[in-house]
C-alpha cells in the first residue's frame, strides 16, 4: 500500500506557496489567461523561458500552477498545485508519496499504482534557445519553450505519471484517487 500525504496552505500567494512547500527542484506549468508557460523552480522565483514576460509581470495573471519533480519515481512523487481564488491569493496543495509505512488521519492510502503517460504537443525543432531549454513546435500551438535540456530534433516529451487507485469502502468500487507526474522523457514523434 502507498500512502499519499497532503499539505494545504489556504489564502496564500503562489510565490509564498512555492517558497514554503517546494523542497526539491521542480518544473511545471503556469497558466494565465494569455499564456501557458513552462518553468523551472528552485525556490520562490521561477526560471521562465525565453520570450516570457518577467516574473513580476506574469505572477499577478497566473490563475493556476502545477509543479512537479521530474527526477522522482512513482514511489517518491511530489507535486505542488496552486489555484487562484482572488486578490492574488489562493489555495496551495502539495501531494507527496510517503514511504515510511505510517499514515496520519489526513493522509490518503492507495491500494494500487498504475503507470500513465501523456505526450506534450509539438516536436523539437532546431531553433535557437538558451541553455537548459528546448523548443517544441506544433502548428496549433506555435512554439513552446520547455525546460528539458538536450531534446533531439524530431522528438517530443512524454510526461510519466502514476495513477494512485483506492477502493471505496462502502461500495467496493476502485477509483483514481490521485494522479502525480513524476518524470518526463524524450520520445520520437512522427
Amino acid at each position: 500500500m502507498v500512502v499519499l500525504q497532503r499539505q494545504v496552505l489556504e489564502d496564500t500567494t503562489l510565490a509564498a506557496a512555492m517558497d514554503r512547500l517546494s523542497r526539491r527542484p521542480m518544473v511545471g506549468v503556469l497558466m494565465a489567461p494569455d499564456a501557458c508557460v513552462f518553468t523551472r523552480l528552485a525556490g520562490a522565483r521561477p526560471d521562465l523561458p525565453p520570450g516570457c514576460p518577467p516574473w513580476d509581470e506574469l505572477a499577478p495573471r497566473v490563475f493556476e500552477a502545477r509543479l512537479f519533480d521530474v527526477a522522482a519515481s512513482p514511489d517518491k512523487a511530489l507535486e505542488l498545485r496552486w489555484l487562484h481564488h482572488g486578490g492574488g491569493r489562493g489555495r496551495a496543495v502539495q501531494v507527496a508519496v510517503r514511504n515510511d509505512g505510517t499514515a496520519a488521519d489526513d493522509d490518503m492510502p492507495a491500494d494500487d499504482v498504475l503507470p500513465q503517460t501523456y505526450l506534450l504537443f509539438g516536436r523539437q525543432l532546431d531553433l535557437p534557445t538558451r541553455d537548459g531549454w528546448s523548443c517544441l513546435w506544433e502548428a496549433r500551438i506555435a512554439a513552446q519553450h520547455v525546460p528539458f535540456p538536450g531534446l533531439p530534433a524530431g522528438h517530443g516529451i512524454e510526461l510519466q505519471c502514476a495513477e494512485y487507485l483506492a477502493v471505496d469502502e462502502r461500495h467496493g468500487n476502485t477509483y483514481v484517487a490521485e494522479e502525480l507526474i513524476h518524470g518526463w522523457r524524450a520520445v520520437p514523434v512522427d
